[in-house]
Order: C-alpha cells, then structure tokens, then sequence
C-alpha cells in the first residue's frame, strides 16, 4: 500500500507525500475502513471499550454546523485555512501529524471522523460530512488489506478514490501507472547488465493492484526469448527455503519487490548472492526505511495534486455521485539509483 515501515512498500502509499500534493479545498480524505486514531483521551478509551459506541448514540445538536463555506472562486481554493497530514492513514494507536496554515492567522478547531467507529453508519457519516459544507471526497487507500468500505449518500458529493483496494466502488480514480512502472524497471535493470529478472509478488498486493504489475510483467516475459523468460514467485509468506528453490530454478539474477523488501533483501544476501556486483534489487514502490534500495519513485505528491485536481474538476462541473463508467488518471513513476544494482552501462537489450 507498508510504505512507513520495511516490512511491507507496494499498494501501501507513501501518506505524507501523497497528502502533501493535495490541497484542503472542502475535500474529505477518508481512511476507507481503516482504523483512524482519535483518542484524545487515549489510556481513558483503552479502559472503556463501549466509549465511541456511547457516544456515536448521543443526539447530539446542531450548534456546531457550518451555514457558510467561503472559497475563492478564482482558484478554487480557501486560502483562510488550508492543510495537509502527516499520514494518509493510521491504525488505532498511532499517530499523525496535521499541518495547516491560516490567512489571516486565526485560532481553528480540527475534528477527526472515523469511518468504521462502533455505532457509525454511511448515514450518520454523510449528514457529518453535509453537515460542514463539505462537498468531494478523496477516499483514501484502504489498510490494511484492499476491501469493501462503508456505503455513504454517494449523490451528495464529488467522490475520487486514490488506488484501486477499495473494491466495492465503481468510482473516478488517481493512480500510480503501475503496468509503466514494471516496464521502467525492467528496463532500468537490463540496462545494468541483468538478463533474468525475477518479480516476487504477494497475493494480496496482486489484489490491490487490479492484477497491473502481474500483467506487465507477463506481457514482457512473453517478448522476450524462450530461453530468458522467468516464472514469478506469487505467493504469500515467502520463507528463505522457498526463496532459494525459485532463485534456483529460475536462474534469475535480479528481482523486483513489491513488499517486504528489507527482508528479502537480507535473505537474499543470506543465500551467498553479492549485491549488486552478481545480483541486482529492486523495488516498484520506494518509500519509508526503504530508500536505500533502487526502484521506482511513484511521485506521491505529483499523485496527491493529480487527485486534488481531479475532485476539484468534479465539482467545478457539479459531477456528483458515482459515475456509470469511473474515470482513471495514472501518474507515471521515476527509476531512482541506489546501491543495490549496478550502474548502467548502456541500453536496454
């Protein structure tokens, strides 16, 4: 999706740069199903299970409601208050970090809505969300595995998914260019001088992607001869005793990672293989504790702008709802050297 941490990189995206491309324009991001910390109180929380759930219960009253939301129409943006978040998404228990700006400097209030609290319904979200004048959401990936989300009064907003792991939505979407990615790659390391790349792909992160690095990667197996194509490892779990026996029936001297790349790497270096000088490393979504391994930078912030955008154009034009046929812009990656291959040395053969 992870991204913030070297056990997990691809599908988990980079939340920081991702939400720092976007812009706070009466746009919602949501933690799609994901846990999202909002625990003032926390060690009082922990000792009461039931809290949320009595809450959410209250009636609650109307006070609070915004009756106004001031934009400047010349660009679309409400320059009074604006921010991003440290994390697109956190599980219960973590934290994250809001950065907001006023102009004129002002005191703000900040409240925090999760999506799937004991007792919160799409209903109840929905008149939330009305409720402050908020008119686009960008549903944001869902962790920690792809999934359904909630259903909310869809007809009443501008609705831009990023990724595709929310799987219960016909729904426009931004996205990483996932199949040019792998093309990049591969054609990156072969300029290195690396003839058989092998790609270690998880179920799961197979899942998250619609299948896109799967079937860039077949398409090339296919073009290239007989003799140089590669059967992927698509499995979950892969331990250092399967990693071997398909290292060695493959004969592979390079690979592509999709997640858990500090970990392969160590077991790769483990089995005898010296990277980068007889073997090469990659990854096809660099981020988090994992920049010291080449790859392929899916530009978070170019990402996080393109689906700011996006919403934005949705409302411009008064779109609302979900479409009938969703839309989809990609955003192409960048290939980044590190030490874990070697340097180029010519074109791609």
């Amino acid at each position: 999706m992870t991204a913030n941490n070297d056990k997990r990189s691809h599908g988990q995206i980079d939340r920081r740069h991702l939400l720092k491309g976007t812009a706070a324009t009466s746009l919602a991001w949501m933690a799609g199903a994901s846990a999202i910390a909002n625990r003032a109180e926390g060690h009082d929380a922990e000792r009461d299970a039931t809290l949320i759930q009595r809450e959410n219960q209250h009636a609650g009253s109307t006070d609070w409601q915004l009756t106004r939301v001031r934009v400047d129409q010349s660009t679309f943006r409400s320059p009074w208050i604006e921010g991003y978040c440290s994390k697109q998404s956190v599980a219960a228990g973590e934290s994250i970090d809001i950065m907001v700006s006023t102009d004129p400097v002002q005191d703000f209030t900040i409240e925090i809505f999760q999506i799937n609290a004991p007792g919160m319904t799409g209903e109840r979200m929905s008149r939330l969300l009305r409720a402050r004048g908020i008119q686009a959401l960008i549903l944001s990936p869902r962790l920690p595995g792809p999934g359904p989300i909630p259903d909310l009064e869809w007809e009443h907003f501008s609705v831009v998914a990023s990724g595709y792991s929310i799987t219960n939505l016909a729904v426009h979407r931004c996205c990483p260019h996932q199949a040019h990615n792998v093309l990049l790659a591969l054609q990156e390391l072969r300029r290195r001088g690396y003839r058989r790349t092998g790609l270690i792909l998880s179920p799961s992160v197979n899942l998250r992607t619609r299948g896109n690095i799967l079937g860039a990667y077949l398409a090339d197996q296919r073009a290239r001869p007989p003799a140089e194509r590669l059967d992927l490892l698509l499995e979950e779990g892969v331990d250092r005793s399967m990693l071997q026996r398909w290292l060695r029936a493959q004969k592979a001297d390079s690979v592509l990672l999709t997640d858990y790349p500090m970990q392969y790497l160590a077991m790769i270096r483990d089995l005898g293989h010296a990277v980068p000088a007889d073997f090469g490393v990659a990854q096809l979504s660099r981020s988090g504790d994992t920049d010291a391994i080449a790859g392929i930078d899916e530009q978070m912030e170019l990402l996080g702008e393109a689906t700011a955008k996006f919403a934005i154009s949705l409302l411009r034009h008064n779109e609302r709802g979900l479409p009938a046929f969703p839309r989809y812009s990609l955003v192409e990656g960048r290939w980044v050297d590190r030490p874990t291959v070697r340097a180029a040395t010519g074109d791609p053969k």
